[in-house]
């Protein structure tokens, strides 16, 4: 027989709700009491064949005021084992919290300890086993599955990086739901949360149930709840908060979005540059294209009361409006507004002191790469080098625009600025 041996089982309930499976073997007498001393369980599921009966039985013996449950298998037959196995930890899962069930395989044939680890991955159960080198002690076993998230995780992140956030956020979606470790499940809900957020952003879709503003506010509360165990956690939710408050003063500005401002023109600058790195040049210039046409409708319509999508041009006097319809090449005042119709009316006949620091020749420019793209009135396809030409220019316009309003574009484009990804942050993230 066995020695029996007194263990330290606390009488406290929380300490006390958690959960042992342990395969049973001829080990079991020494490693299970140093389980329990650990772990302090309130129930123990002792898996074990015939042949093991009496180490069960000796063993159950000195678990005093702890539940316990045989489960008896044929220890050589897989098929059997895999079922009891199973079902004893989905009974288990739908029962107690996952992170109070443990699983120790130190002990039992090969067979039976290779398949219970096996089922306890499967269900992100923590399996242990003793050893006895430099004094006894518990090793936690790896999760391969947990591998294959990370894996994933990194598939994820790269799409996130290229700006696929439709991608990214149903693969950190898929990791979330499957994720056995806390950290990581915690982790990638908030990126996929954070990938849906910057996608409506994406699409210009501020507000809703569905907008980029609803959805990062909700994930800025979750990641204050989370930053105590991820830290990485609160350099994301400073990155959120300044989103948050650059779409607050864009939507504010814009009453809602039904108006042109700066913070939009911005807002559409910085989609452009997303467009840009993509190599989708054509569609980069057209939003750059709008920036600059934005640019010039704010300041007729927010200091000299035109609305460039119908005019009253009367109220120019007829000497102005003879001159500005001279400059233009027309006899009657436009229905509408375009870019250089306004640009010249601003500069020309208002003496606007935005549209006096733009040269007319960089708007020409602008407009002609524009108007040739096959995206705008031409079949002309645009490169890199065009592009890039544009984008300067229009990030001159704007510049000159906020300086006009006295806004801190840089604190803007701070705050503007999507959270960058990178796979050593978020394992960095994950391992602490």
């Amino acid at each position: 027989m066995l020695k029996k041996q007194m263990l330290d089982v606390s009488d406290n309930p929380e300490e006390r709700s958690k959960i042992v499976v342990c395969t049973v073997g001829k080990e079991t007498s020494e490693s299970l009491p140093l389980i329990i001393n650990k772990l302090k369980p309130e129930i123990v599921y002792a898996l074990c064949g015939e042949e093991q009966i009496d180490v069960v039985v000796s063993v159950l013996s000195i678990l005093r005021g702890i539940k316990y449950k045989l489960i008896l298998v044929d220890d050589k037959d897989p098929r059997e084992i895999t079922q009891k196995v199973f079902h004893t930890f989905n009974y288990l899962i739908n029962r107690f919290m996952r992170d109070k069930i443990f699983l120790d395989a130190t002990a039992g044939n090969r067979l039976l300890c290779s398949l219970a680890t096996s089922v306890a991955c499967i269900f992100g159960i923590k399996t242990f086993f003793t050893i006895k080198e430099d004094g006894a002690k518990m090793l936690e076993v790896s999760n391969p599955f947990e591998k294959y998230g990370l894996v994933l995780m990194s598939q994820a992140v790269n799409l996130y990086s290229h700006h696929f956030y439709r991608a990214s956020m149903e693969i950190f979606a898929q990791i979330r739901e499957r994720a056995t470790e806390i950290t990581l499940g915690m982790l990638s809900s908030a990126l996929s949360m954070l990938s849906q957020a910057y996608m409506a952003w994406d699409q210009f879709i501020y507000k809703g149930e569905n907008g980029a503003y609803t959805m990062l506010r909700q994930l800025s509360k979750e990641l204050s709840k989370i930053k105590q165990f991820i830290k990485y956690a609160a350099e994301m939710k400073g990155v959120v908060d300044h989103n948050l408050h650059f779409l607050g003063n864009l939507l504010g500005s814009t009453k809602g979005g039904k108006e042109i401002s700066p913070f939009l023109i911005l807002d559409i600058f910085m989609n452009g540059k997303r467009r840009f790195e993509e190599s989708r040049f054509d569609e980069a210039v057209i939003r750059f294209y709008r920036c600059v046409e934005g640019s010039v409708q704010y300041r007729l319509a927010r200091h000299h009361s035109i609305d460039p999508s119908s005019p009253s041009l009367e109220k120019l006097g007829d000497r102005k409006l003879k001159r500005y319809l001279k400059l233009i090449g027309k006899t009657v005042p436009p229905l509408r507004l375009s870019l250089f119709d306004g640009y010249v009316l601003l500069r020309k006949i208002l003496k606007d002191k935005f549209a006096l620091k733009l040269r007319e020749k960089d708007l020409k420019a602008l407009m002609y790469s524009r108007n040739h793209s096959i995206l705008s009135h031409g079949l002309g396809i645009v490169d890199h080098d065009v592009a890039l030409a544009f984008m300067k220019r229009t990030a001159r316009v704007i510049e000159v625009l906020f300086a006009e309003e006295n806004i801190d574009i840089e604190s803007a484009k701070s705050d503007a600025k999507f959270l960058e990804l990178r796979e050593s942050n978020v394992y960095a993230a994950l391992s602490t």
